[in-house]
């Protein structure tokens, strides 16, 4: 009875281990109270809770830009779920991205569903995403208003009023951005890239050629909300009227 005990404990140890391997994995910055340092760690979807009792803040840290009195995150968002862990569904085929619109909730998507350019330009997020009570913003930030957006726009414009406010906030260079990138310098460190975007009935459109950012704030009550872009060919930045059912980038400010 004794040699088959051993042999069943190494049975229910390795399938114990196998249900831990098996566990969903996600990242959080980890705050460290004594040092006052912050890092990015990978813990068990089953440890979330006690990490943000502790302080941790769902998601990857970030690193930031401060631009006049404002701290934006350097890059756009690519979270794919809510501050308070809940999973943003990922809308891939055209039918799941219209049927998320037509019930208004929020859903994300890689540009062309390529993976790849999640790690470059982030994700393109619907604006139900943006607007959902549980957060899309990671705690300790949020989606900037257009108010804020026009903050930042006449701060770079005092600067140097050279009427070039995009071209200061657009990546320099062709690497991303399509030919000409006209008048793009980066000088505010804003570093704004061409991720596109994708229509209310799902095609995409635009890499390399436009970067466009949801705002929060509503521009009417038929679906409209306002946004700002840059484009490859001259060196302004636009307001944009954009559908919620849209997809755009997001590019959070710190509260």
């Amino acid at each position: 009875m004794g040699k088959l005990l051993v042999p069943l404990l190494a049975i229910l140890l390795f399938i114990t281990c196998k249900k831990d391997d098996a566990e969903t994995k996600i990242q959080v910055c980890h705050k460290n109270q004594k040092e006052g340092t912050s890092h990015t760690i990978t813990i068990n979807e089953s440890a979330l809770p006690a990490h943000l009792a502790h302080g941790d803040v769902l998601g990857p840290c970030f690193e930031t830009v401060t631009i006049c009195n404002q701290v934006w995150m350097l890059k756009n968002l690519d979270v794919d779920r809510y501050r308070d862990g809940t999973p943003i569904p990922q809308a891939t085929t055209a039918e799941e991205w219209i049927a998320a619109g037509n019930a208004e909730t929020g859903a994300w998507c890689y540009y062309n569903n390529d993976p790849l350019t999640g790690a470059t330009y982030g994700k393109l997020y619907n604006w139900f995403a943006v607007n959902d009570p549980r957060g899309l913003a990671p705690a300790g930030w949020h989606i900037p208003s257009d108010a804020e957006w026009t903050t930042l726009e006449s701060c770079l414009n005092e600067i140097a009023p050279t009427g070039n406010v995009g071209g200061k906030m657009k990546e320099p260079g062709t690497t991303h951005w399509d030919y000409p990138n006209a008048n793009a310098t980066n000088s505010s460190g804003f570093t704004g890239l061409p991720g596109g975007a994708r229509g209310y009935q799902g095609p995409f459109t635009g890499i390399g050629d436009f970067g466009i950012w949801f705002s929060s704030t509503e521009a009417d009550a038929i679906g409209g909300v306002w946004g700002r872009y840059l484009i490859s060919h001259d060196g302004l930045i636009y307001g944009s009227y954009d559908l919620k059912k849209n997809g755009s980038s997001v590019r959070c400010l710190r509260d």
